[in-house]
């Protein structure tokens, strides 16, 4: 039966879709809506000029396929019949039906739901002259606020109105007058004998929740009751965020665009009804739901800085409830990007801004080490002065390979290469492999110029002495110039002897400035061929620690090559305003700046400021030009 139903439902769906043209007056919205109505009892005993009873009645009504709620009450969308006229009187309320009986004998009314599609409900009322005995009083439990174990859990200062049905010894509902008590509880709540309203009372503090014991008695039949456990849930009084390190030190969120987030709350007391919501302002760059225990926050990916305030706050006492706010950056305090600052204090490194992002018009937003926001008027950065270092001109380290020194893992290798092998090393911080570095440019650059050498020589060369002077090996074999990127290297192989190539480590400067300070220190007490800029560089007395082998640390500090100076020059807008907002002191037009790159025994390439920013030329060794040091971090 309950298949046929449905069926005819589905049907008169459809027929109701399809008609709509033809029934303009239809909203369009409610074709595929399905209702249904309950009654309270579909039998009841009545005594002729007896007193009316009201047999409860509740409606709801659905989108059939969305499962979407829609707007429903008895009054506006049912219709009430009943057959025959003159056994009772109805009335639809938005409880029930109120019945009325007038005469002796068997009457049916019906309820049917008119503005959506749905079957109708019917109960037959037999009125007789002989009032049947109570037998028996059950307490109706169809509303929400029961729980599947059958009690009753209410808020503290709400109320519910109980019904009930007393049923006769006819075994049909009857119009019986019932009372209402409360026998256990009285301290949390109270119940109008009469209607049944139960009001439940504001618990004090400290008290997790209450118990009551409603109890529905047949009047004039003290022995024919029915009991119902009431429990009594505490407001929410207050709200907290329970994952640590969520917020920092202000209770603020600070994160980028595209972020998502995820924490936990707790509600105060314990036991307290949990109806948060997460409350958000108009146009709000943060969306939120939930994921289980957890809320889940989504930031915008749309245009950045910017700034809201989420709220969490209980429904039924609005006054308990935290905020914090949410800033959005282009990026987070994890993140390092050009033009980033980099600090240090005691020798150590911070390799981000911490958290120093622009917001607003007039304000930038620091987080210090320990969580703490502070304003601080945009383009004033004298406060970190002290811990100042250089610029971030790039994030990527470029790559530095290690085919030099790839075939000397033995003492074989040709020009004894082996004793230089662990030059090249992975126990440089992270250089050539899968690891994030920032490029650090110097604040300030030499106060005079140098030489790159007293006398031009490349210290590539190839025979045993120049001028009468003794060459390293390291000199020999280790180059650095455009004529021995395209000789290679040799090496021997099974007594054959094998060509190499410098071009994947010659880019990066790092490696070519440790082995040109090898190379200078190996001349003693020569003067002549010492590399300047390179020896100026290794004697600076600031707090940067010179490169130990350890990946957690830095190269030091280092004359720029081809790799560091490209990337200075792409971000030299950047780097030159960031240089200039710092105190520090920028590429001017007209000077010169060194690079590890000779270009041949007597010349070097140089990088020239011009009004556009940077130039590369090649300059004679003997010329004079500034050093500006770079470093990995």
């Amino acid at each position: 039966m309950k298949k046929w139903t449905l069926l005819v439902t589905l049907l008169v769906a459809a027929l109701a879709a399809s008609c709509k043209k033809e029934n303009p007056t239809q909203p369009s919205s409610y074709d595929w809506a399905i209702c249904t109505v309950t009654l309270g009892m579909d039998k009841l005993e009545m005594v002729a000029g007896g007193e009316s009873y009201v047999v409860p009645a509740e409606i709801s009504a659905q989108m059939l396929v969305a499962k979407t709620p829609l707007p429903a009450t008895l009054t506006k969308d049912t219709k009430l019949s009943c057959e025959p006229e003159g056994v009772i009187l109805c009335e639809l309320l938005e409880t029930g039906v109120r019945v009325t009986p007038q005469t002796v004998g068997t009457a049916t009314f019906t309820v049917t739901p008119t503005t959506y599609t749905g079957d109708p409900v019917s109960c037959k009322v037999t009125v007789g002259e002989v009032p049947p005995e109570p037998q028996s009083v059950s307490i109706i439990k169809t509303d929400s606020h029961f729980h599947s174990d059958g009690q009753l859990y209410l808020l503290e200062g709400d109320s519910f109105t109980f019904s009930a049905i007393v049923t006769s010894n006819h075994g049909s509902a009857m119009a019986e007058k019932v009372n209402w008590s409360v026998v256990e509880g009285t301290d949390y709540a109270s119940i109008d004998a009469q209607s049944g309203k139960l009001t439940s009372k504001t618990l004090g503090s400290g008290v997790a929740s209450a118990t009551a014991k409603v109890r529905a008695t047949v009047d004039g039949h003290t022995d024919i009751t029915a009991d119902v456990t009431v429990k009594i849930q505490p407001l929410v009084k207050s709200v907290s965020i329970s994952t640590s390190n969520f917020l920092n030190a202000d209770n603020d969120l600070i994160t980028k665009k595209g972020d998502v987030k995820k924490f936990r709350y707790s509600v105060q007391p314990t036991g307290a009804y949990d109806d948060i919501e997460v409350v958000l302002p108009k146009e709000s760059k943060v969306s939120a739901s939930r994921d289980g225990s957890d809320i889940v926050l989504t930031m915008s990916n749309t245009s950045s800085p910017s700034s809201t305030t989420v709220t969490l706050r209980s429904q039924k006492n609005p006054g308990a409830s935290l905020s914090f706010n949410v800033f959005i950056f282009d990026y987070d305090g994890n993140d390092i990007k050009v033009g980033d600052y980099v600090y240090c204090a005691d020798g150590s490194f911070t390799c981000t801004d911490c958290g120093l992002r622009y917001v607003g018009s007039d304000t930038n937003i620091y987080v210090d080490a320990n969580g703490c926001r502070t304003d601080i008027p945009r383009g004033i950065l004298s406060y970190w002065s002290s811990f100042y270092i250089g610029v971030i001109a790039s994030t990527q380290t470029p790559s530095l390979g290690c085919l030099a020194l790839k075939y000397c893992a033995n003492k074989d290798c040709e020009g004894n290469l082996y004793q230089y092998r662990n030059f090249y090393a992975n126990d440089l911080p992270g250089i050539g492999l899968a690891s994030t570095h920032c490029l650090v440019l110097r604040k300030n650059y030499s106060s005079s110029p140098t030489k790159w050498q007293n006398q031009g020589e490349q210290v590539s060369i190839t025979t045993d002495t120049k001028n009468g002077i003794s060459q390293s090996q390291l000199s020999r074999y280790l180059a650095f110039s455009q004529k021995s990127m395209s000789e290679g290297y040799t090496y021997k192989s099974g007594g054959n002897t094998s060509h190499g190539d410098f071009t994947t480590y010659n880019k990066c400067g790092f490696v070519p400035h440790m082995l040109l300070a090898f190379y200078s220190a190996h001349l003693n007490n020569v003067e002549t061929f010492k590399v300047r800029p390179v020896l100026e560089i290794n004697n600076y007395s600031d707090a940067v620690p010179k490169f130990s082998g350890d990946g957690s640390k830095t190269t030091g500090w280092f004359l720029p090559g081809e790799a560091e100076w490209a990337e200075i020059m792409t971000n030299y807008k950047i780097v030159n305003a960031s240089l200039s907002a710092s105190g520090g002191t920028t590429f001017p037009t007209g000077q010169y700046f060194w690079s590890t790159e000779e270009t041949g025994e007597t010349s070097v390439r140089a990088y020239k400021g011009v009004s556009s920013g940077l130039s590369i030329e090649s300059r004679t060794k003997t010329d004079t030009a500034y050093t500006r040091a770079v470093l990995y971090l």
